[in-house]
């Protein structure tokens, strides 16, 4: 019974950790007037991201995105409250939950900043044999990045080759 005990409380100390990154960020998109964005989530991450910032006031100031429509990891990009949006009115933020974007295309105030922020890298196997996503995820873990640098990897349907989203400074 106490390793559920521990269990549940180190997740719990990991969300704390998280909504307090994610909230400090916020901040600093309040303090230097420039959008801000964090590392790459998970969806659960994603998820527990949204709803920190909505509780605290953020709704209409964030959005997840992972570089292209309907990602799985993503990263979250806060305006300062000067360009902030309106979301309950905005037809094209139709997500699951607030700054969840689902299949709807990234709104233009966050346009330049993603595109700093997130880039495509394509990766080419050596052509002798078909590689899955655990092969190019464990080549690029294998390298010493972070995985929360590197967003969604998208595996060619031969498995020749991928392209991996990724965080601009490693591209």
């Amino acid at each position: 019974m106490a390793v559920n005990i521990m269990k549940q409380s180190g997740t719990d100390d990991a969300l704390a950790l998280l909504r307090a990154r994610v909230l400090e960020l916020a901040q600093k998109a309040d303090t230097r007037y420039e959008i801000t964005h964090g590392v790459f989530y998970n969806s659960r991450e994603a998820y527990h991201a949204a709803a920190a910032l909505t509780s605290a006031g953020y709704r209409g100031r964030f959005v997840l995105w992972g570089g292209y429509p309907n990602a799985e990891r993503r990263r979250a990009f806060v305006l300062p409250e000067h360009m902030s949006l309106k979301t309950e009115s905005d037809p094209d933020i139709a997500g699951l939950y607030p700054g969840d974007l689902g299949s709807s295309p990234l709104p233009e105030q966050y346009m330049e900043a993603a595109s700093f922020a997130i880039t495509p890298l394509r990766v080419d196997g050596s052509g002798y044999r078909t590689l899955s996503h655990r092969d190019f995820l464990g080549a690029i873990l294998a390298l010493g990045i972070k995985r929360t640098v590197i967003g969604d990897i998208i595996v060619d349907s031969d498995g020749a080759g991928a392209v991996v989203i990724a965080d601009s400074k490693i591209a």
